[in-house]
């Protein structure tokens, strides 16, 4: 009964009880239990419906082509009907827009002439108030021009502009939901190479007092990635003021971001970290503990500079009380302990420590190996903190598992051959440098992927927190099953 009253739906003159059929599509192809081949004549149906005069009609038409085609890649998509579509495009409400645009993002341009058309069709939608049609138009740009050096460059510059105006727009309305989300586009995009872009922006990227923290925290995130050597200065100054705020989040993220941009600017990490060296005199707790887990990233690349927060770090240590940040410590101790007069007596006093059984496994894991390493080279100072510690995790039947098969370990190879164990504890193969170089391509390649979709602000594809149809219907299955026994 239903197949007869939704084929005369399709056909009526009134738009609403058409629109309405056409969704009514979708309910058949699932109730058909989605076989394509049974929808036939209404896939033609709906592609003819796409012209219609009525542009709900028209929407609804290419939803539906959309989820019904979905196995097959979604709705075919060729130049006619991209062109039909843009010349309509200011007939659409704001919905209508963003799915012309979503369709047209995955048009593939046959040459360059074309690209720029339809760019030039689209220039104008940049300044739209809608957020969806502004990042629409942005997704489309970006795959245009993805094997386009030289015009994905200046659409970069082009996007610029439209992106911090809607951000600007929403703090001063108080929506700070929709500046949230242009924000995670902005961060989108500069994390993936269009950071020289927004370099000159970076004021607007400053935090206010009255902002939410999701706000402010995104935006710290933002620094890191546009500041640059001219920049340098302002922005540490802006991080700088940001340590001593009274949310600790905001304080810890500020201090996560100079540590970024001493990982990303090598020529500027010397000034960083001496900035990062007088937050190890402060007295707050999370100040000290952050500024430790930065130092350590830091150092993995800079080893050189463990010379310049040695006068510091002695002083800190009554300071950190984070699992974390013991971590950083003690994995500093162990690896510039040689060069650090009082390391074995700090290294020392965390052993006895663990007599109070308080500490995490990670944090015992680190110790092993940090005491070990430097009983390499410091063998009188450190003999007995070794035995001692040694025997505190093999004669406890309690300890974790791994723990102990690391210490085990660590016994045998001190007995058989010191130098290996040496040469393996000192690390061989790959510099610390290599493990910091980024894929240029890597970063690149999401920008022109899930753009203006859940998976920017999720950071993570749709495939992590999406379920695909066949894994709903087996979830509907086993309910069903269950409800049945």
């Amino acid at each position: 009964y239903l197949t007869p009253a939704l084929m005369k739906g399709l056909n009526d003159l009134d738009p609403y009880v058409k629109k309405t059929a056409v969704i009514a599509c979708i309910k058949l192809f699932h109730v058909k239990k989605r076989n394509i081949d049974a929808m036939n004549n209404y896939i033609d149906i709906l592609y003819s419906l796409i012209r219609d005069p009525d542009s709900i009609v028209s929407t609804n038409s290419i939803m539906a082509l959309d989820e019904i085609l979905q196995e097959e890649g979604g709705i075919a998509i060729n130049s006619k009907m991209m062109i039909y579509l843009l010349n309509r495009i200011k007939e659409f409400n704001e919905y209508g827009q963003s799915v012309i645009l979503e369709l047209v993002s995955r048009y593939s341009p046959r040459s360059e002439n074309e690209l720029l058309d339809i760019m030039n069709v689209l220039d104008e939608r940049l300044k739209h108030s809608s957020s969806s049609i502004v990042l629409g138009c942005v997704k489309i740009f970006l795959n245009f021009t993805k094997d386009h050096p030289t015009i994905h460059k200046q659409v970069y510059e082009r996007i610029q502009s439209p992106l911090i105006t809607m951000m600007t727009s929403g703090e001063v309305t108080g929506s700070y939901e929709l500046a949230y989300i242009v924000l995670s586009h902005i961060h989108f995009i500069v994390s993936r190479g269009g950071n020289e872009y927004f370099e000159k922006e970076y004021k607007h990227f400053y935090c206010r007092t009255d902002e939410p923290s999701y706000i402010r925290h995104l935006k710290l995130e933002i620094l890191k990635w546009i500041a640059c050597e001219q920049t340098l200065g302002d922005i540490m100054n802006e991080l700088g003021e940001y340590v001593t705020d009274v949310d600790q989040e905001t304080a810890r993220k500020s201090i996560q971001a100079l540590g970024g941009i001493a990982l990303r600017i090598s020529k500027v990490s010397a000034g960083i970290i001496k900035q990062l060296c007088t937050f190890l005199s402060y007295t707050q707790n999370h100040i000290v503990n952050e500024t430790m887990m930065v130092f350590q990233d830091i150092l993995r690349k800079h080893r050189d500079e463990y010379k310049e927060m040695m006068p510091m770090l002695e002083s800190a240590m009554d300071h950190i009380t984070e699992a974390d940040a013991k971590v950083a410590l003690i994995w500093i101790l162990g690896e510039f302990g040689a060069h650090i007069d009082y390391a074995p007596y700090v290294l020392e006093s965390l052993v006895n420590s663990l007599k109070q059984g308080n500490e995490t496994v990670k944090v015992k894991q680190i110790l092993l190996t940090s005491c070990v390493r430097l009983f390499m080279h410091k063998a009188p100072e450190m003999v007995n903190c070794v035995k001692t510690l040694l025997s505190m995790i093999l004669e406890d039947e309690n300890e974790d598992f791994d723990l102990r098969d690391r210490a085990t370990f660590y016994c045998k190879a001190m007995q058989s051959d010191m130098n290996s164990l040496q040469k393996t504890l000192d690390g061989v193969g790959l510099g610390p440098e290599t493990l910091f170089v980024e894929d240029e391509e890597t970063r690149k390649e999401g920008a022109t992927l899930e753009f203006n979709t859940l998976s920017v602000i999720f950071r993570k594809p749709a495939s992590k927190f999406i379920k695909s149809q066949d894994a709903m219907n087996e979830m509907k299955s086993k309910e069903q099953e269950e409800i049945e026994e």
